[in-house]
């Protein structure tokens, strides 16, 4: 039995099953066939490393004086050998003259961002992972200060 359920308000990738809505079932009562096969494709180590979307906590809007918690789970086939975030103000300045190094725990990343003293407005951030075969990716974030 394979159940499917629609991500609860506010939430824009699964990351547990705390983030789904077991409410909202999708397409109850229908009959599904379910293949699962594997073909060659391309080889993982070329390709870049996989970022979930990031997670910001306490969630937007948060009020300048709170610490903000910015993490993600970043993955490579051949592993990682940094992750950086680099985050703008409101007015589009970058808030640091070079990206700054996310903590690690295992695959999980995270940096505390301090409020305390900053703008209010909308910040954007993006983290930056390098895999140990020398390719990147990217994801961008954004929170509101207020």
């Amino acid at each position: 039995l394979v159940e499917l359920f629609h991500l609860k308000e506010g939430r824009d990738s699964y990351n547990n099953p705390d983030d789904c809505s077991l409410n909202e079932k999708i397409g109850e009562g229908n009959k599904y066939t379910i293949t699962i096969s594997q073909t060659k494709g391309a080889d993982a180590s070329k390709l870049g490393p996989v970022i979930q979307n990031p997670i910001i906590n306490p969630r937007s809007p948060i009020t300048i004086g709170q610490k903000i918690v910015i993490s993600s789970r970043i993955t490579h086939s051949e592993g990682i050998s940094e992750v950086k975030v680099s985050i703008s103000g409101p007015d589009g300045e970058k808030l640091f003259t070079e990206p700054q190094s996310m903590s690690r725990d295992g695959n999980n990343f995270e940096f505390i961002f301090e409020t305390d003293g900053k703008e209010k407005g909308k910040y954007k951030g993006n983290i930056n992972a390098l895999s140990r075969t020398d390719t990147t990716s990217n994801k961008a974030f954004e929170f509101d200060l207020r």
